[in-house]
């Protein structure tokens, strides 16, 4: 039996054998994703913007300015864990619950951040990622699609 309840940008279907992220509320119409759950474009962007921090600090070394050489070398090395965790997060629309290893729910601050979930799961290849699940905010009945969120998950022994 399917339970579903809304997200921040469309719906989640909770299955016995999956769980579902859908645009327009039709589960039947998501098919199952071989690939391509993960944007390397924003992981380029910051690997780009850890090579310009280590030059940056490169150059401002070599000019005795050791401030803004620590600056850049901090920068470049939090842009680099950035990327790291990134690419550990998937964009995956169908995820078996068999591959499920636990949901963590994370309460929103009223008004501030939005409640939501996160997934971790093992992709195809057995690999550890991790899958948000946002849900609505303050101002489209947030508290009452929070509150369905996890009647369901809970349900169905997922929390």
């Amino acid at each position: 039996m399917e339970q579903i309840f809304k997200t921040k940008t469309g719906f989640c279907h909770v299955f016995s054998d999956r769980i579902v992220f859908s645009k327009l509320g039709k589960a039947a119409e998501v098919k199952e994703q071989v690939g391509g759950t993960k944007s390397y474009s924003s992981a380029l962007m910051y690997g780009i913007l850890v090579l310009a921090n280590a030059y940056f600090a490169y150059t401002s070394y070599l000019n005795e300015r050791f401030g803004s050489s620590l600056f850049f070398v901090v920068m470049g090395i939090y842009l680099a864990y950035a990327v790291r965790n990134h690419l550990k997060f998937s964009a995956a629309l169908v995820i078996p619950r068999d591959s499920i290893l636990k949901i963590e729910f994370i309460e929103g601050t009223s008004f501030l951040t939005r409640s939501r979930f996160m997934i971790h799961f093992k992709n195809m290849k057995g690999e550890l990622r991790y899958r948000l699940i946002m849900l609505p905010g303050s101002m489209r009945n947030g508290k009452e699609e929070t509150a369905k969120a996890l009647q369901i998950f809970k349900e169905e022994g997922l929390l």
